[in-house]
């Protein structure tokens, strides 16, 4: 791909030039590449990755007619740094909730023992619910954590002696209801 820099011609040219050429304006710049070529037909995963897009074009069409929700995406847009509120919507969409890590060091398996929880882009969670649980699956506890800053903190309120080897098992929802699972064993 390339940018188009002082000539008066092309600057600011959009679109299709013959069969071989197309125009497009990125931002304040002119950019052009070859064009591309249709395909006859698609294959399933690219049909799947089509509606995806779809959708996540329409949920974005419809969030930021809502002022409030149209704030909240002007406010990620600048966070992440992107483009548009737009931009943010449907990258929003697009993308599941992930977290990155879970600081342990804190427990000792003792009653108001905190355990903090890091997500990537943590603006896009609205929720995350932490479970102890022994090597046998049994649950020790669970319980909401709550927003702390830029990452979630939850605190024990269960005593749990033998708390090395058991897991911490971490759901974190967003605002779309996409939910993602993040598993860590204590003591490593």
């Amino acid at each position: 791909m390339g940018v188009v820099k002082n000539n008066l011609v092309t600057k600011g040219f959009s679109g299709k030039m013959g069969d071989d050429i197309v125009f497009r304006q990125v931002g304040n710049q002119t950019q052009f590449a070859k064009a591309g070529r249709r395909r006859a037909s698609f294959t399933e995963n690219q049909v799947a990755q089509q509606e995806r897009f779809l959708n996540a074009v329409m949920y974005a069409k419809s969030a930021l007619l809502d002022p409030a929700t149209k704030e909240l995406y002007v406010l990620m847009a600048e966070k992440a740094g992107l483009r548009s509120a737009y931009s943010a919507a449907v990258t929003d969409y697009l993308t599941p909730p992930k977290i990155a890590s879970v600081f342990t060091g804190n427990y000792q398996g003792e009653v108001g023992n905190t355990l903090f929880i890091a997500a990537v882009n943590d603006f896009k969670i609205t929720e995350v619910t932490l479970t102890i649980q022994r090597a046998d699956n049994t649950v020790v506890e669970t319980g909401a954590a709550l927003r702390d800053g830029g990452s979630w903190k939850y605190t024990a309120a269960v005593a749990n002696a033998e708390f090395m080897g058991n897991k911490i098992v971490v759901r974190a929802k967003d605002r779309l209801g996409k939910e993602v699972t993040f598993e860590q064993l204590l003591g490593t």
